[in-house]
């Protein structure tokens, strides 16, 4: 729905470690320590121990879908695709997640050091 804007400071995020994830019935919040949190409630993939898997939605909300692992982890690399719809965060060990954005819904939001942004 929204786009990235090119003014938000994603940079936060290197270096950063997952602490919590939480599970709801139609939304994923994803924490990062000292940064802020991810809330995801549409279209993302996921890669772990070199297996992708791409999801259409999350709801019902009846899997963890493997990101679990991100507990712990590192990011190491953030991309922004050409579109500024896509982010996908890199992390150690080789895991991949990559948030998709939806031209007709909104499908993840931002929220670091205070500021909120909807894709």
């Amino acid at each position: 729905m929204y786009k990235i804007p090119v003014d938000f400071n994603l940079d936060v995020l290197k270096g950063a470690t997952i602490n919590q994830i939480s599970f709801g019935i139609n939304l994923i919040v994803i924490f990062i320590e000292k940064v802020g949190f991810i809330s995801i409630d549409g279209s993302f993939s996921f890669m772990f121990e070199n297996n992708k898997t791409y999801y259409e939605e999350i709801c019902p909300n009846k899997s963890d879908f493997g990101l679990l692992n991100l507990l712990e982890k590192k990011i190491v690399e953030i991309i922004v695709s050409e579109d500024r719809e896509n982010l996908t965060l890199n992390f150690e060990d080789n895991v991949t997640l990559t948030l998709i954005g939806n031209k007709m819904y909104e499908t993840y939001r931002l929220n670091f050091n205070g500021r909120e942004i909807i894709i």
